[in-house]
């Protein structure tokens, strides 16, 4: 959204003060194709993460939603067909954030839904054995949606030539890393190896406050 705003001409700054992480109450302003059924009595709650905002919008953009620190959280160029949006509508913090998705692919884009899960779940995995043949494969998993379904297909394309790797950063709920690690031994059969690194983690985060510092350590170890 940023980009956008910035591209047509609007202005972005950074604001520490006004700086947004977590729940936030999304407040309607305007009706818009995108927010079709999203609202409840035109208020909803979203998850945020950003310190930057939009303080000046393009000519031709107007604002469809706002919160208390962030004025422009949704906006929008009904004529060009543009939208922007400064929360997570992804993330299951946000309430009715699948609406979204729905009504920019199938209302605004007019896509057509042609395809099934299962018929693309065998796609996926013949495109997988054409391209990986006898080689082995490292995953990274993570134990998040993405990882493990990717995990999953792949292992049912190649089977025991998979190896993934969990790495334990100690920063999850109690016993969900164990529990997600029973269930991909246990249920799935998955070939997992298991990285104790949270020491590493609970040293490198020490005496780190802001969120965002925390989150570029946290990856940026993740990856190394």
């Amino acid at each position: 959204m940023q980009l956008i705003a910035k591209q047509f001409g609007g202005k972005v700054k950074s604001n520490v003060k006004k700086r947004e992480f977590g729940r936030a109450i999304l407040k309607k302003k305007k009706n818009s194709y995108l927010t079709k059924n999203f609202f409840n009595i035109n208020k909803s709650v979203v998850w945020m993460s950003h310190q930057d905002f939009v303080s000046k919008l393009p000519k031709g953009f107007i604002t469809i939603a706002s919160t208390s620190q962030s004025t422009k959280t949704i906006i929008e160029n009904k004529k060009k067909k543009i939208y922007g949006i400064q929360f997570h509508p992804e993330v299951t913090h946000t309430n009715n954030g699948n609406i979204i998705f729905k009504n920019f692919i199938f209302d605004i884009c007019k896509a057509k839904k042609q395809w099934k899960l299962e018929s693309e779940k065998k796609r996926i995995i013949e495109e997988i054995k054409k391209s990986v043949k006898k080689e082995k494969v490292i995953c990274a998993l993570s134990g998040g949606v993405d990882s493990s379904v990717v995990a999953l297909l792949i292992q049912k394309a190649i089977g025991k030539n998979l190896k993934c790797i969990m790495v334990d950063t100690g920063l999850m709920r109690k016993d969900e890393f164990k529990t997600s690690y029973k269930i991909f031994k246990n249920k799935y059969k998955l070939n997992v190896k298991i990285i104790d690194a949270s020491k590493i983690y609970f040293k490198k985060l020490k005496n780190i406050i802001d969120p965002e510092k925390k989150r570029k350590i946290i990856g940026n170890l993740f990856i190394k």
